[in-house]
This record gives C-alpha cells, structure tokens and sequence, in this order.
C-alpha cells in the first residue's frame, strides 16, 4: 500500500484488504493499454482529479506499478 499510496497521495482514500486475505494476484500488464484507456476514457473524471486524471498524469513506468497488478480475496458464495 505504500508505493500505492506515494503514486496517487495520501490524501485519497484507499479501499482495501490485508496482503494477508489476498487470494489471487494477476499480472494483467498484457492488457495495461486497454485498461489504461478505458479509465481515460471518463473525461469529466480526468478534469476534475479523480483517478482517471492521475493515471494520465502517470510515466508509464508509474502506470505499470499502479495497474499492473489486480489482486483479488475470494469469498463464499453462501
């Protein structure tokens, strides 16, 4: 969480599990470009600072440590 938090701020809030509850980390920098334009794609986002704006803001060495990676916690269906 620490070079997540240095690449977008401290002042944004990050909505999160332990490392410890991760089940699964993919490496989805195969598909970065189309993931990067799909969140670039929310212009009104891009303009007024959220996300989309910091990620066009990004060297892409920063895009790939920010989006590079999806980790996911699995959870009962029941």
């Amino acid at each position: 969480m620490e070079s997540l938090a240095r690449l977008i701020g401290r002042r944004k809030t990050l909505h999160s599990v332990p490392d410890g509850q991760v089940d699964v980390r993919l490496d989805v920098t195969p598909w970065l470009d189309t993931k990067v334009a799909a969140v670039l794609a929310h212009r009104s986002e891009v303009r007024r600072g959220a996300l989309p704006g910091l990620v066009d803001g990004l060297a892409a060495d920063a895009r790939v440590e920010l989006l590079g990676t999806e980790w996911y916690a699995c959870r009962d269906a029941t």
